[in-house]
């Protein structure tokens, strides 16, 4: 279900990165947890709100519709992915990418927020997002796609559910730093800030 979204991904990863991203990174535990902790729920919201918008709903398509968007990954252990060999490099590689094509130069603000929030250097910011981004995509396609094929009307339903939950768990500063102002259903004086 799209209400579950942040809850399942906090269970999924939350603490496989806390407990193997510090070394991997040479940051602070308590920056890391920060960093997944504000990380989870603004990327989620800023993902359904920008992607639910004309030009964002396109880019979020594209990236879903990749081969290399695949929902195996949330069935795949968790252990050592963020900090052993090849693997925390690919899926920092796959992330930017997705990244990349949903938010183009706006990225670059999402990390500076969320370096300044959590204590990460700008590197680890960058580095942290982009290993939580395939499994958010992940998790969007899967939803969108149980028992029927991708299409944007079942992206829309899924992210509408998650924007609906996720609204008392936002900063204000992401969306600003992104210019995407408010979340425009809902009052913006709500938002944590």
């Amino acid at each position: 279900m799209p209400n579950d979204m942040l809850y399942a991904l906090q269970v999924l990863i939350a603490q496989p990165i806390e407990q193997q991203v510090p070394a991997y990174l040479e940051e602070p535990v308590f920056a890391v947890r920060a960093g997944v902790e504000s990380v989870l729920p603004n990327l989620l919201g800023i993902t359904a709100h920008h992607g639910l918008q004309g030009d964002g709903h396109e880019a979020l398509m594209r990236v879903l519709r990749r081969s290399s968007t695949d929902p195996d990954l949330l069935s795949q252990g968790t252990h050592e992915l963020f900090s052993v060999g090849d693997a925390p490099r690919r899926l920092v590689g796959l992330g930017q990418i997705q990244l990349d094509t949903l938010l183009g130069e706006r990225l670059a603000c999402f990390h500076d927020t969320l370096a300044e929030r959590s204590g990460l250097t700008a590197q680890g910011a960058a580095t942290l997002t982009a290993m939580v981004a395939p499994f958010m995509f992940a998790m969007i396609k899967r939803d969108a796609t149980r028992d029927k094929a991708l299409m944007s009307a079942n992206v829309e339903h899924v992210l509408t559910g998650v924007k609906e939950t996720l609204f008392e768990r936002l900063s204000l500063r992401y969306w600003s730093a992104l210019g995407l102002g408010s979340f425009k259903t809902h009052d913006a004086r709500a938002c944590a800030t």
